[in-house]
C-alpha cells in the first residue's frame, strides 16, 4: 500500500485515527492496550537517507552507545547534517574516532554512493510499493528487510507493515496473546489478519507497550 503523506499529513493523521478504531474492534486482545494508550501521536519523518544512516550506524548497539555515536557523528559533520557528499568527503579514520565500525562505515558510503549516482532514487521510491521499495534499498550492503521496513513505517508513512522480523514485536506478542514461546513467522502473520490492512500502526502499540508506556 502507498501513502503519500508528504502531500497529505493531514489524511495520515485521520489513518491513525481510523486504525485506532479498527484495532479496538477486530482485535479483543490488543483492545485494551489500543484504548489505554488512545490515538497514536506520530508524524513520519521522510529523511530516507539519514534515517537509513543512523540504523546502520546504530546496529546490534544499546540505545545509550548508538546515542552517544551519533552525537559525535552529527557534531563533525558539516552543518551537523548526513548528506551523502559530506560522507564520501569525510575521511573514514574520523568515523572511527566517533565509534563507529568500518564495516558500518562501508555500508553508510556505498548507500551514499548509490543515493550519488542514482542507483537508489529516494524521491521516485516514493513512487513504489512496499516490496518495491524492500527490493532497492536493500540493494546496499547492510540495508537489511527490517531496516527497509522501519523505513516504510517510520519515514515513508505506509500504513500495512508488518516487521514479523523484529524482536520487540515477537516478544510483545508473546507477553499479549500468551504464547508459549517467543511466535514464529507464522504464527504473528495469522495474529496480525485482524490488524490488516493497519499492521504498522499495531507494531506502534506493540513496543509502546515493550518500553513500558502501556500496561
Amino acid at each position: 500500500m502507498k501513502l503519500g503523506f508528504r502531500q497529505n499529513l493531514d489524511g495520515y493523521k485521520k489513518m491513525l485515527t481510523e486504525a485506532y478504531g479498527h484495532l479496538v474492534s477486530n482485535d479483543d486482545v490488543l483492545s485494551p492496550i489500543v484504548r489505554r494508550n488512545g490515538v497514536i501521536d506520530f508524524t513520519p519523518d521522510p529523511d530516507i537517507f539519514t534515517n537509513v544512516c543512523e540504523s546502520i550506524i546504530c546496529q546490534q548497539l544499546s540505545s545509550r552507545a548508538a546515542d552517544a555515536i551519533l552525537k559525535r557523528v552529527y557534531e563533525m559533520m558539516p552543518g551537523r547534517e548526513l548528506l551523502p557528499r559530506v560522507i564520501l568527503d569525510t575521511n573514514r579514520e574520523e568515523f572511527r574516532r566517533c565509534g563507529v565500525s568500518f564495516r558500518k562505515i562501508e555500508y553508510v558510503r556505498e548507500f551514499s554512493e548509490k543515493i550519488l549516482s542514482g542507483k537508489i532514487d529516494l524521491e521516485k521510491i516514493w513512487e513504489l510499493d512496499d516490496d518495491g521499495v524492500i527490493e532497492i534499498l536493500t540493494l546496499s550492503r547492510g540495508i537489511g528487510t527490517w531496516t527497509a521496513k522501519m523505513v516504510l513505517i517510520f519515514s515513508m508513512g505506509r500504513p500495512d507493515v508488518l516487521a514479523y522480523e523484529d524482536q520487540g514485536i515477537r516478544a510483545a506478542v508473546r507477553d499479549i496473546y500468551g504464547t508459549q514461546d517467543i511466535p514464529d513467522t507464522e504464527q504473528i502473520k495469522a495474529i496480525a489478519e485482524s490488524w490488516r490492512p493497519y499492521c504498522s500502526i499495531a507494531s506502534m502499540y506493540l513496543w509502546k507497550y515493550r518500553d513500558g508506556k502501556v500496561k
